[in-house]
């Protein structure tokens, strides 16, 4: 079909309908006007959501972890309690109190960022200890090994 000018459909939510969606594969489905409504804004909320992710909380993590690569051996970032969890190994495996404090203003600052607010990150770090038990606290189908550290 070719078209000169933009068409434009209006979904009402407040109108009883069907909508009948013809997608790229020509395999047509009905849905109610709700059902499409909702449909639209959840695809807003996931592009939203990696928006956030690709262009907001990534650089965060690798900026910190510039900043930081003299304390910390690995970093990682996955999938755990739904939500995602950044955890980072430390090269020693003793207290750092002002390593701790650090990490805890950068969970703060991400927390209260408005363009992450669709993101639940949690932060971890543990001592120096194995590559076994580090992985232990991730996803693995869903772990991404963090540049940055040394």
């Amino acid at each position: 079909m070719t078209q000169t000018a933009a068409r434009y459909i209006q979904l009402d939510y407040e109108t009883n309908g069907r909508v009948i969606v013809t997608p790229q594969d020509s395999d047509r489905f009905v849905v109610t006007i709700q059902e499409a409504v909702a449909a639209c804004q959840t695809a807003g909320e996931v592009l939203r959501y990696r928006h956030a992710f690709s262009e907001v909380l990534m650089p965060r993590l690798t900026e910190w972890l510039e900043c930081h690569r003299t304390q910390v051996r690995k970093a990682f970032l996955t999938v755990r309690d739904g939500g995602l969890l950044f955890l980072v190994i430390r090269k020693k495996a003793e207290c750092d109190p002002e390593f701790t404090a650090e990490l805890a203003e950068f969970d703060m600052e991400v927390a209260q960022d408005s363009n992450l607010d669709l993101i639940c990150l949690e932060v971890m770090a543990l001592p120096d200890v194995s590559d076994e038990v580090a992985l232990s606290f991730t996803s693995p189908a869903r772990r991404k090994e963090l540049t940055g550290a040394e």
